[in-house]
């Protein structure tokens, strides 16, 4: 089975909070547009991700569910809280992803 078979999508971002305020949204729809996750709740789908962005606590997503896609090889990062922030220094920084 090659790669691309095992992992058809390059990101996901599994969305299990709705941001809180308008700036959490707006820094979720810039980087939306900027990286072009695949965006959605279905954590199957997230299982076919080289990568995935939870966004939302533990109350949101599961621990089970990070862990389950960790143990699938899926590399997780979560953004738990203060979302415009977080998402805004990614976007100023030319990276999806907090650890590259």
């Amino acid at each position: 089975m090659s790669l691309f078979q095992q992992y058809p999508l390059q990101h996901y971002l599994l969305v299990g909070a709705v941001p809180a305020s308008k700036a959490d949204f707006l820094a979720m729809l810039r980087y939306v547009s900027r990286f072009t996750p695949v965006v959605g709740t279905d954590e199957a789908e997230a299982c076919r991700a080289v990568h995935v962005t939870i966004l939302g606590g533990l109350s949101a997503i599961p621990a089970a569910v990070e862990q389950t896609l960790r143990t699938g090889g899926v590399q997780v990062q979560r953004i738990a809280t203060d979302y415009a922030a977080t998402l805004n220094r990614l976007i100023a920084e030319g990276k999806p992803y907090l650890n590259t």
